[in-house]
């Protein structure tokens, strides 16, 4: 039971880890969304949650093929 388990974690891991440049804009614009519905204190952490999320996906597509795909995105949803 508990392989079974590990094993749908990490297949489900690696299905969201490759969701694409405009789900992964998507993502981020969601995040800083929520910022908003949140108190001062939580804002600020999540904030600072969503700041190293865009961080994290403008390194995986820079000087890639889809870094303007995301950044297209990621526009549209501001």
């Amino acid at each position: 039971m508990r392989l079974g388990s590990i094993l749908l974690f990490v297949t489900g891991s690696l299905f969201l880890a490759s969701c694409g440049p405009e789900a992964d804009a998507r993502e981020v614009c969601a995040c800083f969304h929520e910022v908003h519905q949140l108190s001062e204190e939580e804002g600020t952490e999540k904030m600072n949650a969503c700041l190293k999320q865009l961080d994290r996906f403008r390194s995986r597509y820079k000087n890639s093929g889809d870094e303007i795909e995301f950044e297209t995105a990621l526009d549209r949803c501001r």
